[in-house]
Order: structure tokens, then sequence, then C-alpha cells
């Protein structure tokens, strides 16, 4: 009986060493399943759900805007914020087209490069060769006229042969078609701003200038300077400018839209109160 409680002492000994080890077994075999099954499912799981591949803001479609650092048009104010006519514009583009805007203003020709480049989306520019080859003409957005100012009491003509020999002061980078580019008898001053012209003929520095009558008399009511003070002649009676699309734009779609957005600003008479000349 002693032998039989020992065989069989030692036989349930044996038999729970053995239940043991298989428990431990079924648990590591169990914990590594369960290891297995949640890579798995980590890596089955979509591509949106790895942060690095979401959909960020950066791919919604939005206006992108550059506008050129050049009075009236852009330019910042007294508070640091961009301000001018076009920048006016393209805000009102934005809210009737329903569309989110960012707009930088550029140095002139920053932004005609980063027209080019697609860094930006949409510049108003005036007709020239630079603006055609970067972009798609959307829709014209005003019409100017070209003048040539000069001091009052002065007797030489304010054209292109009358003034050949003479210092003329232009906005750098500015486009003031063919016949004034090309023309190589005038001697030509690029200034920084019209301000800085204005105040070049008032000393007798330049000759005259040349501007848009935009520019021209936004700044006379700048620096608070009567018309009276200077003769202009029309140069050029007619320039556009118009709103240009990259042709590597990041949102072509958009297109349409904005192009209906300043069709629909020109019926209301929008465009001609943002862009009305100084009384």
């Amino acid at each position: 009986m002693a032998r039989f409680c020992a065989k069989s002492s030692t036989n349930r000994w044996g038999d729970t060493h053995a239940v043991s080890q298989a428990v431990k077994t079924d648990a590591f075999v169990y914990c590594w399943c369960l290891l297995y099954v949640v890579i798995t499912c980590a890596l089955a799981a979509p591509a949106s759900a790895r942060p690095s591949d979401l959909t960020t803001s950066s791919d919604e479609a939005f206006l992108n805007f550059a506008t050129p650092d050049v009075w009236p048009w852009g330019y910042l104010a007294d508070s640091g914020s961009p301000t001018g006519t076009l920048v006016e514009f393209s805000s009102r583009v934005a809210a009737v087209a329903n569309l989110p805007l960012l707009n930088e203003l550029r140095p002139h020709r920053r932004a005609v490069l980063e027209l080019t480049s697609g860094e930006a989306d949409f510049v108003v520019l005036f007709e020239s060769p630079a603006a055609k080859a970067a972009g798609v003409e959307v829709e014209s957005v005003l019409s100017v006229r070209t003048l040539m100012a000069g001091r009052f009491g002065e007797s030489y003509p304010l054209t292109i042969n009358g003034l050949a020999g003479k210092t003329v002061g232009y906005i750098r980078g500015t486009f003031y078609e063919e016949a004034f580019q090309d023309d190589e008898h005038i001697r030509k001053i690029p200034v920084n701003g019209l301000a800085q012209a204005v105040t070049m003929l008032q000393l007798g520095r330049i000759d005259a200038l040349v501007s848009s009558d935009q520019a021209f008399y936004h700044t006379l009511r700048d620096m608070e300077l009567p018309i009276a003070g200077f003769r202009t002649d029309v140069v050029i009676a007619e320039q556009k400018a118009c709103l240009y699309m990259s042709r590597k734009a990041k949102h072509p779609e958009l297109y349409y839209p904005v192009q209906k957005a300043v069709r629909e600003m020109r019926h209301t008479g929008e465009l001609d109160e943002i862009f009305r000349l100084p009384q």
C-alpha cells in the first residue's frame, strides 16, 4: 500500500508537472498569436489611418494670389497689413467665389516668376509678353491710360520723341509697351515707387515721369499735391490689366469659378468702384 501510495504520489506529481508545462506552453503560444494578430491588423490598416498619408489642408482648393508690391496696387499700410486696390480686388474675388484666400505681396518681378513657376496661381498684371508667357488670361480687370507727366511751366512735348535726350522716371519692372521699352533716346531712370519719381520731378532731378493714371492720381492724393502743379499728356490711350492663372497652377479647376466671380463683380459695378480714380 505504501508503495502504491508512493507510486501514486509520484504519478500525481508527474501528471501535475506535465499539466503545468502544457499550460505554460499554451500561454506562450497564445501570447505570440495575439501579438501576431495585433501586428497583422496594424499592417493591414488602411493607408489613410497613417498620419504621414493623411490629406492635409494644403491639398484643399484655395485662391493663391501674388500681388505686385507696387503703389497703389499693393503695399503695406502703416499698421503693417497688406492693402491696395489689388489686395481689395483679390479679397472680393475670394468672397464672391466663396473660396479661402492666400495673398502675398511680392516685388513685381518675383510675382511674374512665381506665376511662371506655379508657386502663385493668380497674379494681376498689365498685358505684356512676359505675362502671356507665364499665365493664361482669366479675365480683364481694368483698363488704364499711360501718362507722361512733367513740371508745370516747362515747354517740351510730353511725348516719346519730345523727350529724346531727357530723363524719364518709371517704376522698376513695370511694362509700358514696346514704344517706351525699346526707345534708345530717352534716359530711363528706374525708381522703387512713384512718390520717389514725383519728388525727383519736383526737384528737377528728372524731366518727366511715366505712369498709369491710377498710380499717378493716387500718388498725388497721398502726397496731398494738386494736379495743377503738373502737366500731363496721354501716351497710351488704353492698357489692359488682366488676371492671369499660372500655366502650372496647383488648382486649375478654379479657372472658371474665378472667371465667373470677376464677371459678376463687373456686372454689379464693384470692379469700377474698386478702381475708381481719385477726384
